[in-house]
C-alpha cells in the first residue's frame, strides 16, 4: 500500500512539473487540415523531441473528447533526415485506424498531445470535415447498388463525379477523389441525388466563383441580402453591404460558401476580406474559375513567392498560410489593382 501511494505521489509530482515545450515538433498528416473524410481511414503523423519520445504514450482527442493513447515508434526515414539531431527521429511515426463515419457530419477538430522523456509536452490541432451516407457502418453488401448510377463524370485529373447510386436505401451524388496522403480514392461531397454535387450547372469543377455586387445598400439590420446574380444570403452576422463594393461569392471544394469583399479606403486603395456566408438561394449565374495547384514556394525573411503551372505570384507576406498542393484561384492585375490568391479549399487569401 505504501509503495502504491509513493508511486502516485511521484506520478502527480512529475505531472505537475511538466512544461509546454515548443521544441517538441508534431505533424498531423491525417486527417489533413480542411480535408473531408467519409469512411475507415487513419489517424497518423509524426512527432520528435530533443529529449526523445520513448516511454510515454501520446494522446489523441477529437472535439476535446479523448479518443486513444498512441505510441510514437513507427519508421519515418524522411523525418529522421529532416531532424537528424533529434533522438530516434527515424522512428517518430504514429498511426491508428479510425472510422470517421462514427462522427456526426460536419467540421471537427483533432488534437494530439505528445509527452517527451522529460515529461514535458506539446500539442498540435487542426480541423477536418466528415461526411457519410446514413449509418456509421454498412454491414450488408446488398445496401450498395451502383447499377442505379446515371452518370460517371470526370471533374478533373484526380476526381470522378458519380450521380445516382443507391446506398442504404437512398440515391446519392458523390465524388471519388484521389488522395495523396492515403494513396487511394476518397469518397467526398456526399449529397442527395440531384442536389448539385460537383459544381455549378454546366460546369465541371467542385469549386466555383461568382463575381457580383448587391442590388442595393443593405444595413446591418437587414435579414436577407440579395445579389445581382440572384444569390440570396442570410445576414446572420449583421453586416453592412454597400452597393458600390464588389463581391466574389464562391463555394469551396469543402462545400462551404464564402464571400470575398473588395472595398476601398479614402486613399482609393483596395483591400479584401473573406468570410463565411449562409446561402439561402444559389446564384443564377457564375463563371467557372481557372484553378491552379501551387507547385512551389520560395521563402525569404519576410516574404514568400508562390509558383503554379500558370506562373508565379509577386511577393506576399511570409504569414500567408497557403501551402504547396493547395488549389487556388488567382485574381490578376487585369481584374483588380493588386494580385490576389484565394485557396478555394480553405478560403485563405494572400495579396501581392
Amino acid at each position: 500500500m505504501r509503495t502504491w501511494c509513493l508511486f502516485l505521489i511521484l506520478f502527480f509530482s512529475a505531472t505537475a512539473l511538466a512544461e509546454l515545450n515548443p521544441e517538441i515538433k508534431i505533424r498531423i498528416e491525417e486527417p489533413a487540415q480542411g480535408d473531408s473524410y467519409s469512411g475507415l481511414s487513419n489517424l497518423r503523423g509524426w512527432a520528435v523531441a530533443p529529449a526523445g519520445i520513448t516511454r510515454n504514450f501520446s494522446e489523441i482527442y477529437i472535439d476535446d473528447q479523448f479518443v486513444a493513447y498512441i505510441f510514437v515508434h513507427g519508421q519515418r526515414t524522411d523525418v529522421g533526415n529532416a531532424y537528424p539531431d533529434y533522438p530516434f527521429s527515424d522512428r517518430s511515426g504514429f498511426a491508428m485506424a479510425f472510422n470517421y463515419k462514427n462522427l456526426t457530419p460536419g467540421e471537427h477538430e483533432i488534437t494530439v498531445k505528445v509527452v517527451d522523456d522529460n515529461d514535458d509536452y506539446n500539442v498540435a490541432s487542426q480541423t477536418f470535415n466528415t461526411e457519410r451516407f446514413v449509418g456509421s457502418f454498412i454491414s450488408d453488401d446488398s445496401d450498395v447498388d451502383i447499377s442505379t448510377s446515371e452518370t460517371w463524370t470526370i471533374v478533373d485529373n484526380q476526381t470522378y463525379l458519380i450521380t445516382g447510386p443507391t446506398l442504404e436505401g437512398k440515391r446519392w451524388d458523390f465524388q471519388l477523389k484521389w488522395d495523396r496522403a492515403s494513396q487511394s480514392f476518397k469518397t467526398e461531397r456526399i449529397v442527395p441525388f440531384g442536389s448539385g454535387s460537383g459544381g455549378n450547372s454546366g460546369g465541371s469543377s467542385d469549386a466555383y466563383v461568382c463575381a457580383t455586387s448587391t442590388t442595393r445598400n443593405f444595413s446591418s439590420s437587414s435579414t436577407v441580402v440579395t445579389m445581382k446574380n440572384g444569390a440570396e444570403l442570410n445576414n446572420y452576422d449583421g453586416r453592412y453591404w454597400p452597393v458600390q463594393n464588389s463581391y466574389l461569392i464562391f463555394r469551396a471544394s469543402n462545400g462551404k460558401w464564402y464571400a470575398l469583399e473588395e472595398h476601398w479606403d479614402p486613399y482609393n486603395t483596395p483591400s479584401y476580406d473573406v468570410f463565411r456566408i449562409d446561402l439561402i438561394s444559389e446564384p443564377q449565374s457564375c463563371f467557372e474559375p481557372d484553378l491552379f495547384e501551387i507547385t512551389g514556394i520560395e521563402e525569404g525573411f519576410t516574404w514568400k513567392t508562390y509558383s503554379w503551372s500558370g506562373g508565379s505570384l509577386g511577393t506576399v507576406d511570409r504569414d500567408c498560410g497557403i501551402e504547396v498542393g493547395a488549389l487556388v484561384y488567382i485574381f490578376t492585375t487585369s481584374e483588380y489593382e493588386y494580385e490576389v490568391m484565394v485557396d478555394v479549399r480553405t478560403a485563405e487569401v494572400c495579396e501581392a
